[in-house]
């Protein structure tokens, strides 16, 4: 009895012995691939990554079929099956993903260079970005900057509203305080209604106006005064009307037949009046 007890133990510590130099083999070429793939740089270590991921999962597919196969009369089930099977299977599936056989390692390489080529950019790409970027700023130091203030802003137009407000007899000073209220006298401004430029021309306004270009100073100064001078005619000179007509749109103000109970265009009239008043006496904004 201690004799076969003995047998028993050895036979299970030899299993174990095998498996794990089984193990230790299967580990050291898995390995060894590892290290090449990262020893290759660029699109040339995608495909060969790609490649070697489709040859590790032919490898696991042979592996598994095996376990549906009889055992080997050659071999039997032993530590020498083992080695030589998973040698075997080792240099078929290299030879399949060689091959392309299933298409994975295709598939995985195309992906990867797709995102490798938007993450890569080469030095004279960085050079160029470099220069635009330098360019850019150069050509906006040489532009004439935005005053800081809005009597600066106002200042730099006074030319132009007064042109206009020559040609459409209109008061220079509601043209100067309507821009300050609708843009604080910035060119560029853009409300979250679509209302563009100095005096916050509406598309349908502009057009009607026949505008070409809203950000143009000249252009949006005089179309804004025509638009102005025309609510103030056809409402009959009252200033307050034109002002509500402006601010909440003709239609508006014919539906309540008069100033709209809206807290907005009544604080509007109001600031644009008081803004007059301070080009007026020439008191600061």
């Amino acid at each position: 009895m201690k004799v076969d007890g003995n047998k028993g133990f050895l036979s299970k510590l030899g299993n174990l012995t095998e498996q794990g130099m089984v193990f230790r083999s299967k580990t050291q070429s898995l390995n060894s691939k590892l290290e090449n793939y990262q020893n290759i740089k660029g699109k040339e270590g995608i495909k060969t990554a790609a490649k070697g991921f489709e040859s590790m999962f032919l490898y696991q597919m042979l592996q598994e079929m095996q376990k549906t196969v009889p055992e080997s009369a050659l071999f039997g089930q032993n530590y020498g099956e083992d080695v030589f099977m998973s040698l075997f299977y080792e240099k078929i599936a290299d030879k399949m993903a060689d091959r392309g056989t299933l298409g994975i390692g295709n598939m995985l390489n195309e992906h990867l260079e797709k995102k490798y080529d938007r993450n890569t950019i080469s030095a004279e790409e960085i050079e160029q970005k470099f220069e635009n970027r330098l360019n850019k700023e150069t050509d906006k130091t040489d532009e004439n900057p935005l005053p800081k203030t809005i009597n600066g802003r106002i200042e730099n137009l006074n030319n132009i509203i007064d042109e206009a407000a020559i040609e459409h007899k209109l008061d220079p000073d509601l043209i100067r305080a309507v821009i300050v209220k609708e843009s604080s006298g910035r060119p560029d401004a853009v409300s979250k209604a679509g209302a563009k430029g100095l005096m916050q021309l509406m598309d349908q306004t502009a057009e009607e106006m026949n505008v070409n270009n809203v950000f143009d100073p000249r252009e949006n100064i005089f179309a804004g005064t025509k638009y102005l001078k025309k609510m103030l005619v056809d409402n009959g000179g009252n200033l307050e009307l034109a002002l509500a007509s402006y601010n909440a749109g003709p239609s508006v103000v014919k539906l309540y037949n008069g100033v709209p109970p809206y807290q907005e265009t009544q604080n509007y009239i109001e600031e644009v009046k008081n803004l007059r008043y301070k080009f007026r006496t020439g008191e600061n904004i």
